[in-house]
């Protein structure tokens, strides 16, 4: 099942967008009523309607990839291509530095504190 489900804070908006593959070209325009975000402005206009059943509308993954795109900045298959998207060029998610904590009291962890002081919070919980 291909599904599309984003929420934006109260603050930016306030979107709420749930659709999935059974959703109706009907639920596809109410999805998309309101102050719309810019990666949702194509699909508004119809830009990304399937040429063979323009009734059918858009299809809710393609929205989703789009959001990825924008909100995240990276792809998980391939937005759809557009004013929006052309502008932006994806990171790359294996280039993202991601932080490790190791708990306290792991063989890990000793190896690599090796003759370092502990803090005060070490000292008391481990």
């Amino acid at each position: 099942m291909d599904a599309c489900s984003y929420r934006t804070p109260p603050n930016h908006r306030g979107r709420v967008v749930d659709l999935d593959d059974s959703a109706t070209a009907k639920d596809k325009v109410a999805a998309l009523e309101g102050d719309l975000l810019p990666f949702e402005e194509p699909f508004a206009r119809g830009d990304h309607n399937y040429d063979d059943d323009p009734e059918y509308g858009y299809h809710p993954l393609d929205l989703a990839e789009s959001a990825v795109l924008w909100i995240f900045g990276t792809e998980g298959e391939c937005a759809s291509e557009d004013e929006v998207s052309a502008t932006m060029t994806p990171v790359d998610p294996g280039e993202i530095i991601l932080h490790r904590f190791v708990p306290a009291g792991t063989p890990e962890r000793s190896e690599s504190e090796g003759g370092k002081k502990k803090g005060f919070f070490s000292r008391l919980f481990g």
